[in-house]
């Protein structure tokens, strides 16, 4: 009798470390199937962070402008390669363990652009927004334009870091200077031609003045009549050629005068009169 219980307790026994067996079986094939997810996010995000790095690399060696990554301190923290290219004050092994920012670009910009920069650089790590702007360095005696661009690096609603940029605008601040100087050229030309080509029509309309207030010969005085009236009207648009220059150098002066209607219409069919007659 107790033999059969001794059976039917090991029985029961048997399935409850079966039904265990299982469910540890189970578990463990769940544990296996996490542990493989995990590796292979963690494989995953150890690429994309290769990635990063390599992307990141590349964009401050290949990038054109001079690129400068500061912590909020205002320290170093990368910089493109060709900052190196304008400095050589400092390698690159102690730039990126950090160097003071006006340190790094003393050298690159001139004391007064210099300290204005960092004047600007800590508004930006305050929170405040910096347009881009044009300044000016000398080096070797050769002049250099830049466009400075300062950005906020944000985490969590903080500044943690500037972004600045410095795009070298030489060739471009340079070409605008010519097309002012030959717009000058030009509006001096203008100016000059316009008081050369005034004086012998001024002339000219005098001495038609003379033939109106002297001549009986009404033939003679209605030529005379024509051609002072195309003689004022030339000299209109010469004054409104001069009047142009003077918009373009900023010196133009609106008076006040009457103006007589009929007197533009009467020139403007004296004129007709003469195409037609030609």
């Amino acid at each position: 009798m107790n033999d059969s219980l001794d059976e039917k307790q090991l029985r029961l026994e048997n399935k409850k470390l079966g039904r265990e067996l299982r469910r540890l079986r189970k578990d463990n094939e769940m544990l296996r199937m996490a542990n493989d997810q995990s590796l292979r996010t963690l494989a995953y995000i150890q690429k994309d962070s290769a990635r990063q790095v390599f992307y990141n690399n590349q964009m401050l060696r290949t990038s054109p402008y001079i690129l400068i990554l500061t912590d909020d301190a205002l320290h170093t923290v990368m910089v493109s390669d060709v900052y190196y290219e304008h400095s050589d004050r400092y390698d690159k092994d102690k730039v990126m363990r950090g160097v003071a920012l006006d340190e790094a670009l003393d050298g690159i910009l001139e004391d007064a652009d210099l300290k204005i920069l960092m004047e600007k650089c800590n508004m930006a790590v305050k929170g405040r927004p910096i347009q881009s702007y044009l300044t000016c360095s000398r080096k070797n005696g050769e002049k250099t334009d830049w466009k400075v661009s300062v950005r906020r690096m944000i985490s969590d609603g903080k500044v943690v870091g500037l972004n600045i940029m410095f795009v070298d605008m030489t060739d471009i601040v340079d070409a605008m200077e010519h097309v002012r100087e030959a717009d000058r050229a030009k509006t001096n030309f203008l100016a000059n031609m316009s008081h050369e080509i005034r004086t012998p029509m001024n002339t000219i309309n005098g001495m038609a003045e003379f033939i109106l207030r002297d001549s009986s010969d009404e033939k003679a005085r209605h030529n005379a009549f024509m051609i002072r009236s195309a003689c004022r009207s030339l000299i209109t648009i010469i004054n409104d050629i001069l009047d142009i220059s003077k918009i373009e150098t900023g010196k133009l002066e609106i008076i006040e005068d009457s103006y007589e209607t009929a007197g533009l219409f009467a020139d403007v069919s004296t004129m007709i009169k003469i195409r037609l007659h030609d």
